[in-house]
């Protein structure tokens, strides 16, 4: 290898391990803060932690690494063609396809890297996190178990309580709801309890001491309790080792499949439609070998011309069509789930040839865009990416509807810019012009002139009105200056782009971690596009923080790489006076998240669920919304459940409902059993219809039972309490979320939790200033650091920030930090060390 060879994989190596750095840390940010969030509150291994983090890169590196490859050509060709080492080497004979060389040899590593990791490096690690998630449950088997929640992810099994200490897993307080086979059902009240796991045997034991068991079955004359001062219940993970392995091949999902694993795949699908098709076959030749007669009562019956056969033939007919339409819809069905493993075949391969793709395409663009700088090529390269996956996005949807093969849908984006790449490598290295790059240019600039010269003209008096105001009012002539609306203008450009860009970056991660379930569940293609838009707004407010951060740093390094810092410090302005319009924009800034979160975030995130859940995956709407599917825990110390709530306006019933009434020792007092409650507007009051009444003893026998037909009831709760949909934290504004804890609290649930989110909402919006304060003394630190060291190390101390904010959090929901320090407490923290810092610089 040459010494030009070296030195032009030396450019490009740097800045491809630095996008590569970049695009991890944005998508394992979300990982990352899960993966504390279980650590946190659930005292899962370090290791277990760091194995799971482990088993999350490789689909994470098969989309980054060609994404790294574009972004470093551009970056590495832009800065070369910029400083005048492109027309040097070309100047000495050294020709643009020959400095392409040492960038086809990366390319051809980063494919063969990308290709191992798609097609055995993706399947072993999703064998191996089945494993890992199984061990985190397995260490703390109370993942999932919260007080005052209803858990239902046992089978037959309903678990609530009271309390529960997440370190020790006892519990107090328990009610279980557990169905034994379908006839019978135990109802069991326990004063405390305790949680066990047993790794080996695969089970979990719940240890529960002083309570009842109420065992009913279908008969409601039968009926039966039991005192117990301890009793201990076992349920399996695993109903089987037959029944293991069944699931975690029904889990695996066809993008973590090998490639001989889809083939088998599609040759057992095609089997089953060639059977399918011998059966429908059948059915139609016993249609061939009929009278002709018949054959027109079965295939040519018309209004006009109706069938002369006999009735007592039509019930035959009739289900030898029924027979075909099935075979009919099986095989479409079949040939569908085909269409998609060879759609998930293709993207295997098609995938990692966009390492060869891109640097085709990014050669030539880095060049053109020599003297745009590096932020240009870092935003150049998310355009491309943007635009290679809707290729992929759209062709993907049209082979799916069977609209166009599935190579061709796969690979029309490589193709597809493959072509463009080699016109524009064509052009560049024979230095031939753009003609309609550069008429788009000309007009846009003509424009653009226009469009100032017009702006100056109708808001030149305002401005100067404005400059004499500026005077009376502004600390004593100090602030603002031009200077400060210089550095608050480079600011907000900076901060938008990267606002522009994280947008950029949602709509690809989300695209590329939706597309499964879009194509699992063949949902529309509007209703997904529409899903991934509602997304937006939540990413974006979560990404504002590293925003602002990200565009301080770059600011200052700008700033100082053009001397325009030492001339602000040989004017006499420190750099502290020089961030002032930087602090106060953070601010506005922040008050702005703070305004988007409680308008717009809530709503969309709502949307958006209702899209995932209803159109995307064809769940089908509950006609009853509470805080716990089926089960409430109810005012006046009671439990109740019910089979279904109907709504429809002027009916209102509670359909197959059963409450239990507790003592102060949670032990049953009463129980009421109706088929029917009834809200009865006008009395604003609940009504019981056909059920009875039993009322127990302290020791558990009952002591009367009465049978009714109509009961007033004594429900506390309103009708809207029913009809309104209980959303999580981020479904509601401050004002929801307020209102939601008043209620929770008059009811004497604890509202730890939930008042931990309350102040979130106010804490987090401020992130984007505290972190503006902590970002300025490391951009006096790294101040003549390259632009993409900036942003990495950027996003770095960001996802860092972010993390401790989140761990914050998740102590407060465990109990182990008062709310308001849980929520407020890394803000000010960070805010001491950035305080502290910005004190000891040298400005």
């Amino acid at each position: 290898m040459k010494i030009i060879d070296r030195y032009l994989t030396r450019e490009l190596v740097t800045p491809f391990f630095l996008a590569l750095f970049v695009f991890i840390l944005i998508l394992l940010t979300e990982v990352i803060i899960r993966s504390v969030e279980i650590f946190i509150t659930n005292q899962v291994s370090i290791f277990l932690i760091l194995q799971l983090l482990a088993t999350s890169l490789p689909p994470i590196l098969q989309i980054t690494i060609p994404m790294s490859v574009l972004t470093g050509i551009l970056i590495a060709f832009g800065r070369l063609s910029g400083d005048s080492e492109i027309t040097a080497l070309r100047a000495n004979g050294i020709s643009l396809l020959r400095m392409s060389v040492p960038v086809f040899l990366v390319a051809g590593m980063t494919w063969a890297a990308c290709q191992y990791i798609t097609l055995i490096g993706i399947p072993k690690t999703a064998e191996y996190r089945q494993n890992i998630t199984y061990k985190i449950l397995e260490s703390n088997l109370n993942i999932g178990l919260k007080p005052h929640v209803f858990y239902d992810k046992f089978s037959n099994l309903v678990l609530y309580s009271e309390d529960l200490d997440s370190r020790t897993n006892d519990m107090e307080k328990i009610f279980i709801y557990r169905q034994q086979s379908p006839a019978n059902t135990d109802y069991i009240f326990a004063e405390r309890g305790l949680v066990r796991s047993f790794a080996e045997e695969k089970k979990i034991l719940l240890s529960l001491q002083d309570g009842i068991i109420h065992e009913l079955t279908d008969d409601t004359a039968s009926f039966s309790f039991t005192h117990f001062k301890r009793k201990d219940i076992i349920i399996p993970l695993v109903q089987n080792e037959n029944n293991e392995k069944e699931q975690n091949k029904v889990q695996k999902s066809d993008q973590e499949m090998y490639v001989s694993e889809l083939l088998q795949e599609m040759e057992a699908y095609k089997r089953e439609i060639y059977r399918r098709e011998m059966v429908r076959f059948k059915e139609e030749s016993k249609i061939t070998r009929m009278k002709p007669s018949f054959k027109q009562s079965v295939v040519e019956q018309t209004p006009e011309r109706p069938a002369k056969k006999a009735k007592h033939d039509r019930p035959l007919i009739k289900k030898m069509k029924l027979k075909i339409d099935e075979e009919n819809n099986a095989i479409a069905s079949l040939q569908r789930q085909i269409r998609k493993f060879e759609i998930v075949l293709h993207t295997k391969f098609a995938y990692p040839i966009a390492c060869f793709v891109f640097s085709i395409i990014g050669i030539p663009l880095g060049i053109r865009y020599k003297s745009r700088g590096k932020s240009t090529g870092f935003s150049l390269s998310l355009v491309l990416i943007l635009v290679y996956y809707i290729i992929i996005m759209t062709g993907e949807g049209m082979a799916r509807e069977g609209e166009t093969p599935a190579w061709i849908g796969i690979w029309a984006a490589n193709i597809f810019l493959t072509l463009i790449g080699f016109y524009v490598f064509y052009k560049v290295a024979r230095e031939k012009p753009f003609l309609f790059l550069q008429y788009l240019q000309w007009k846009t600039a003509e424009f653009s002139q226009q469009a100032i010269h017009w702006y100056k003209s109708r808001h030149r008096p305002k401005e100067q009105a404005v400059e004499r105001s500026r005077k009376t009012f502004f600390f004593n002539h100090s602030f603002p200056r031009l200077l400060d609306f210089y550095i608050g203008r480079e600011f907000l450009k900076k901060f938008l782009l990267l606002c522009g860009i994280i947008i950029v970056i949602t709509i690809i991660l989300e695209f590329i971690t939706e597309i499964r379930d879009y194509i699992r569940y063949d949902a529309a293609f509007v209703d997904f596009i529409t899903y991934i838009l509602l997304r937006i707004p939540f990413f974006l407010v979560l990404s504002v923080h590293m925003a602002v951060l990200i565009t301080t740093i770059l600011t200052i390094n700008i700033f100082s790489r053009n001397n325009e810092l030492t001339a602000m410090k040989a004017c006499g302005v420190s750099l502290y006076r020089a961030a002032m319009p930087i602090f106060i924009l953070s601010f506005l800034i922040s008050l702005g998240v703070l305004f988007f979160n409680e308008r717009v975030v809530p709503k969309t995130n709502a949307m958006a669920e209702e899209i995932s859940d209803y159109k995307i995956k064809k769940r089908s709407k509950p006609s009853l919304f509470t805080h716990n599917k089926n089960w409430y825990r109810g005012s006046n110390n009671s439990i109740y459940s019910f089979a279904s709530f109907d709504q429809r306006e002027g009916r209102n019933v509670l359909n197959g409902f059963l409450l239990y009434t507790l003592d102060e020792h949670f032990q049953p007092i009463q129980k009421v059993e109706a088929q029917q409650v009834h809200w009865n507007d006008a009395e604003r009051s609940w009504y019981y219809h056909n059920g009875e009444v039993t009322h127990y003893k302290r020791d558990g026998t009952p002591s009367d039972r009465t049978i009714f037909s109509s009961l007033k009831a004594d429900l506390t709760e309103k009708i809207s309490d029913f009809r309104r949909e209980i959303k999580d934290s981020d479904k509601m504004n401050y004002r929801e979320l307020q209102s939601y804890v008043a209620s929770l609290r008059d009811k004497g649930i604890d509202t730890t939790l939930y008042q931990t989110d309350l102040l979130a909402k106010l804490s987090m919006p401020f992130i984007s200033f505290v972190i503006a304060l902590f970002g300025i003394p490391f951009a006096i630190t790294f101040q003549r650091s390259g632009t993409l060291v900036g942003i990495g190390f950027s996003i770095f101390i960001g996802m860092v920030y972010f993390v401790a904010y989140r761990m914050g959090i998740s102590l407060g929901h465990g109990n182990q930090l008062p709310p308001f320090l849980a929520a407020w407490g890394p803000n000010l923290l960070f805010i001491v060390i950035g305080l502290y810092l910005i004190l000891r610089a040298r400005t």
